[in-house]
């Protein structure tokens, strides 16, 4: 019976890392932004990146930065890289949300040539900041303080 349960528990808590990354256009991104009482922190990145995956540990491994400051995390990536982007975001046991930016996010948000790239929106969906590269804890601090 213990087996059962130590096996249930560890199939519930890793099956709430796995990977189901929506194809989301910009309204759907806005009403996501515009759902969450407090900031939204999107970071556009790519699994191929290795200055995007350590911004993304370094949020992992920082829960009170992101509980502190009420944040919202969305990472975003491209439909080509979405078979590469759930296996890391699953082996790396992300537990923000991750979706497939459509092609309008990357043609009306802005021209988005280089991550990662990393964008706190209000609740209200209005941009307050903008950072491109990999943010260290202190820098992303700096972000959501600003505002």
């Amino acid at each position: 019976m213990r087996l059962f349960a130590f096996i249930f528990i560890f199939m519930v808590s890793f099956s709430a890392f796995a990977a189901d990354m929506p194809s989301v256009n910009l309204d759907g991104l806005m009403k996501e932004v515009k759902s969450h009482d407090g900031k939204t922190m999107v970071i556009f990145w790519a699994p191929w990146c290795p200055w995007c995956l350590k911004e993304l540990k370094v949020i992992r491994d920082n829960p009170k930065f992101v509980s502190d400051n009420n944040l919202q995390i969305i990472g975003i990536t491209k439909l080509n890289d979405k078979g590469k982007a759930e296996n890391l975001v699953e082996h790396e046991k992300m537990p923000f949300r991750f979706i497939i930016g459509e092609k309008d996010i990357y043609d009306k948000l802005q021209r988005i040539d280089a991550v990662p790239l990393t964008i706190v929106y209000s609740n209200k969906g209005e941009q307050l900041d903008l950072e491109y590269g990999k943010q260290s804890i202190e820098d992303l601090n700096l972000m959501v303080e600003d505002y």
